[in-house]
């Protein structure tokens, strides 16, 4: 098999104004959200599968979860492989490294449980890689190409037709997040190492 080459510029630090979904490609602080064109950071902790959270944090605030966000508990980092949402006020880059080399081999396995899960692509993610282990549905909510974002889906239970009013996706990019939805437990390996003609 040949190497997949990956994006030398990741998504994940670049923000924009408006809500966006992204991932982390490595474990994040979030002091790196210090920014005034950030205004909150959410992620959905589903680490305990069956009492899932969200958590929430206001950069550049004196006090933790100010502005009625008290009941939430407040991130304290987010890892590799989980995904976000942040809320920008103006676009900026934040400072975080995501650079890769060109031919950088990255392997990576997802963990899934059964209900939804916010994940972040850590390399370029195709759906089928989902679609034949445990997963049945996946969402984006696409910010890439100007007039054409919003949420996207891909059905990977072939028992579902597709509707024809939800725009489809078929590559999750490296640095955005994506929601699963997951039947049951199970594993899901992804590798810039797969062959070319799956990324066609």
């Amino acid at each position: 098999t040949l190497s997949i080459p990956t994006a030398t510029t990741l998504s994940a630090s670049a923000i924009h104004q408006g809500w966006q979904i992204l991932g982390a490609t490595e474990d994040i602080t979030t002091n790196k959200f210090n920014n005034s064109c950030v205004e909150v950071v959410w992620k959905y902790d589903s680490s305990d599968a069956n009492n899932p959270k969200w958590q929430v944090y206001v950069p550049n605030s004196d006090t933790a979860n100010p502005n009625g966000y008290s009941k939430y508990d407040e991130i304290d980092s987010i890892k590799k492989a989980e995904g976000f949402w942040v809320l920008g006020n103006s676009d900026c880059e934040l400072d975080i490294d995501t650079a890769v080399e060109t031919n950088e081999t990255i392997n990576y396995e997802y963990s899934l449980h059964q209900n939804w899960q916010l994940l972040g692509a850590v390399i370029d993610v195709r759906p089928f890689l989902f679609e034949k282990q445990c997963a049945d549905f996946m969402w984006t909510y696409d910010t890439s190409n100007g007039n054409d974002f919003g949420w996207k889906l891909h059905i990977l239970n072939e028992e579902i037709e597709h509707p024809d009013s939800i725009k489809k996706f078929n590559l999750v990019e490296r640095g955005q997040g994506f929601w699963v939805h997951a039947d049951s437990d199970c594993k899901v390996a992804v590798s810039t190492q797969l062959p070319p003609e799956l990324y066609q």
